[in-house]
C-alpha cells in the first residue's frame, strides 16, 4: 500500500503542470488607498484669443492688451490688474463704426481710441473717440469716423504698399503683418490738432494684440 507521504507527493507533481498551464491573473493596479505617486506636470496651454472677420459678415473683432513697453510682449496680469479691451468695428463702408469696451484703466482717466500709423510721432494719427474711465476702470467708446482713406493710411510704415524711401530694411511688414495698429492712450498724450502722439506712457496704455484693414470708397 502506498504511504500517505507518497500519495501525497504523485498528487502534488501531477497538478503542477496544470497550474503552470493557467493564464495568469489580470493586473487590477494597486490596491485602494495606496499612493500612486505625482503626476507628470502638464505644460500650460496658449490662452484662446479670438478676432477677425466672422464668416461673410462685414463685422470683426479685435482685443487690445496691455504690453511689456521692452519687449512688447502681452502683460497677463490677473484680477482686478487685468487690464484689456474688446473692440467690434466694421470692415468697410462710408464711416469706421466701432464699439470698444476696455478693462482695469485707470479709474477718472480720460482715454482716446486712436489709429496710429508709424513712425513716431504718428503723423496723420485719426482720434476714433474718447471716454472717461468710470470707478471700475470700465471705458466705454462707441462711434463712427470718417477717415478719408483706407487704413492703414498710404504713408504709414506697416501698409504693405507704403511707397516712400525712409522705412527701415528690417522692418516687419509682409502678407501677414500689413494693416493698420489701434491704440487706447491717454487723452492728455495726443495732439488731435496736428494728429500726433505728443506724450508716451505706453505702461498705462492698451495696445492691438493684432492688425486691422478698413476699406474706404475711393
Amino acid at each position: 500500500m502506498l504511504t500517505v507521504a507518497l500519495l501525497a507527493s504523485l498528487l502534488l507533481s501531477y497538478a503542477l503542470p496544470i497550474l503552470a498551464d493557467e493564464e495568469p491573473e489580470e493586473d487590477d493596479g494597486p490596491p485602494e488607498g495606496v499612493p500612486k505617486g505625482p503626476k507628470e506636470p502638464k505644460e500650460p496651454k496658449p490662452p484662446k484669443v479670438r478676432y477677425g472677420q466672422r464668416g461673410n459678415s462685414n463685422v470683426a473683432h479685435m482685443y487690445l492688451f496691455a504690453k511689456d513697453p521692452e519687449t512688447w510682449e502681452i502683460v497677463r496680469a490677473r484680477g482686478r490688474d487685468r487690464t484689456w479691451a474688446k473692440l467690434k468695428y466694421n470692415l468697410n463702408g462710408d464711416e469706421f463704426k466701432f464699439v470698444l469696451n476696455a478693462h482695469g484703466m485707470d479709474p477718472e482717466e480720460v482715454y482716446s481710441l486712436i489709429y496710429y500709423p508709424d513712425p513716431w510721432p504718428g503723423e496723420g494719427l485719426i482720434s476714433l473717440g474718447n471716454g472717461t474711465a468710470n470707478n471700475g476702470g470700465n471705458v466705454h467708446i462707441a462711434g463712427s469716423v470718417d477717415t478719408g482713406d483706407d487704413l492703414p493710411i498710404p504713408s504709414d510704415w506697416n501698409n504693405i504698399d507704403y511707397e516712400g524711401t525712409d522705412r527701415p530694411e528690417d522692418w516687419p511688414v509682409n502678407e501677414d503683418y500689413n494693416g493698420a495698429k489701434l491704440w487706447l492712450v491717454f487723452s492728455s498724450d495726443v495732439d488731435f490738432e496736428n494728429q500726433r502722439m505728443t506724450g508716451w506712457h505706453p505702461t498705462g496704455y492698451l495696445f492691438e494684440y493684432d492688425l486691422i484693414t478698413f476699406d474706404y470708397p475711393n
